[in-house]
């Protein structure tokens, strides 16, 4: 009996978990996406650029604090308006003629009204805002490289990138690896 217990505890831990990972599935899938497009950034505007194209190969690690907020707001209101009105011209004329009697008379005489129509209105608005904010922790940059660059062009790149990501990005963040590349194409030397 008590191995039937804990499955069925697992079970539900599984079923929280997955339904927490579903709702943080599209954060995390933005996180993914701005990793992807800054590792591309650095490999097309500052490794291709600086080291020549294929000569270096970024792969970029980034830690970041995700905070969601949800705001919620409903309204709703009933509104209600009434409207008197004689029955027939005939007592539209009628009453007509009591308010200008009432006004030589000095007295004012209201007419009878017997039709009465009503409205009303019921207006609900619901708001939901959500909110979610990406921090930044940090970043590690793996540069794996051709051995044959010189070490002045990998300090000018690490200079560059600690400078393009000031508190983001420090130098000792940023690790090179040596490795034997092909030759580069004699069209495709920079």
């Amino acid at each position: 009996m008590k191995l039937n217990g804990y499955f069925v505890f697992a079970g539900l831990m599984a079923g929280m978990a997955c339904s927490a990972s579903a709702r943080s599935g599209g954060q995390l899938g933005t996180l993914y996406r701005i990793n992807s497009e800054t590792e591309s950034k650095i490999q097309a505007q500052v490794l291709d650029r600086m080291l020549g194209q294929g000569r270096a190969f970024a792969f970029l690690e980034m830690k970041a604090e995700v905070k969601s907020d949800s705001d919620e707001t409903s309204k709703d209101g009933i509104g209600k308006l009434n409207t008197r009105s004689p029955e027939s011209p005939a007592e539209m004329e009628a009453e007509g003629a009591d308010k200008a009697a009432g006004k030589k008379d000095g007295t004012n005489k209201k007419g009878t009204s017997t039709r009465e129509q009503s409205a009303s209105q019921v207006k609900k608005n619901a708001e939901k805002k959500d909110v979610v904010n990406f921090t930044l922790r940090s970043m590690k940059l793996r540069i794996l490289h051709d051995a044959a660059l010189s070490p002045d062009k990998l300090k000018a790149v690490k200079e560059a990138l600690t400078a393009l990501y000031p508190e983001k990005l420090k130098a000792e963040d940023i690790s090179f690896v040596a490795a034997s590349f092909e030759p580069v194409p004699a069209g495709n030397k920079n």
